[in-house]
């Protein structure tokens, strides 16, 4: 079974001033059989780096808002792009993206504390982002210089709807 690990570790929270930061670890789990990570333009391998290294990034951002010491684990078992791989006018593949096509991810997580103690974990979960696609989503994927902005938000939302409301809790104690 191929892997391909990506790990954003030590999250850059010492400027924060803090010591020990949150860190993420992320596994690309058999990317040959994700459901949709078509490249319109070259190499799948490279467009799979590019993809894979942006929404580490999201993953990594996110992971700063847990408390120091914390050890995210992440192991994606496929994603869907939003929108889907059609022939252009000029018989190259580009990708279209219309509200029907969500993006949605399929992982595994574990969320350790500063001692490696579990303190969340769940797996085959299935995020579908439903509502990705709407007037203002439309026209700051349009506007944005970031690559993947739907996937990168999707991110954002499960990430959201996951963890904040337990970081809350943590972060009172």
């Amino acid at each position: 079974m191929k892997h391909i690990p990506s790990l954003f570790a030590f999250i850059a929270l010492a400027t924060a001033g803090q010591t020990q930061a949150a860190q993420v670890k992320v596994d690309w789990q058999s990317p040959q059989h994700y459901a949709d990570i078509g490249s319109n333009d070259g190499s799948q391998e490279k467009f799979r780096a590019t993809l894979f290294g942006a929404l580490d990034a999201v993953f990594a951002e996110q992971a700063a808002n847990l408390p120091a010491g914390q050890t995210l684990e992440i192991t994606v078992t496929d994603l869907d792009m939003a929108g889907a791989m059609r022939v252009g006018p000029r018989g190259g593949f580009q990708r279209v993206v219309q509200s029907s096509q969500f993006p949605q991810i399929t992982l595994d997580y574990r969320l350790l504390d500063a001692d490696g103690r579990l303190v969340a974990s769940q797996s085959g979960v299935t995020f579908k982002y439903l509502g990705f696609y709407n007037a203002t989503n439309a026209v700051r994927q349009a506007d944005s210089a970031q690559p993947f902005y739907f996937e990168s938000e999707m991110i954002r939302t499960w990430y959201g709807r996951t963890f904040m409301p337990a970081a809350a809790v943590a972060l009172t104690e």
